[in-house]
């Protein structure tokens, strides 16, 4: 089963690739705090609720669905498509700069690098998990 959550946070990082200010773009800030100062993860259905994905499928059907959207998508005009995107939520490129800034300061503390020790070494299936 699908969960989603921020496993940086407990190596003592934060997301670092534009995580952080393309969710607070597409959900609520209620939601991106729970994920960010908790560590806690969402299961799928939880995910749908809070808007972090739109639709599920069942275990095994991801690709299939995958493709069923690509397909639908490659029907329209190409030049269309590209107008009507547009007008989606633009990116927020100074907010994805701040990030990458502060990712790259927490990257040079002891304690991420004890943390990611500590990843690299763990024989456990999900060592990110407390």
């Amino acid at each position: 089963m699908a969960r989603f959550c921020f496993p940086e946070l407990r190596l003592g990082l934060i997301p670092g690739f534009g995580g952080i200010p393309r969710l607070k773009r597409d959900i609520g800030n209620a939601v991106v705090r729970d994920l960010l100062l908790t560590g806690r993860s969402f299961n799928a259905a939880k995910a749908l609720d809070a808007g972090i994905v739109s639709q599920l499928v069942a275990e095994g059907q991801a690709l299939r669905a995958a493709r069923a959207t690509a397909a639908q998508i490659k029907k329209f005009d190409r030049e269309t498509s590209a107008a009507a995107k547009r007008f989606i939520k633009p990116i927020p490129y100074e907010e994805l700069q701040e990030e990458i800034d502060i990712f790259c300061r927490l990257m040079t503390r002891p304690a991420v690098e004890e943390g990611l020790r500590r990843f690299v070494e763990s024989a456990d299936a999900q060592p990110y998990l407390p």
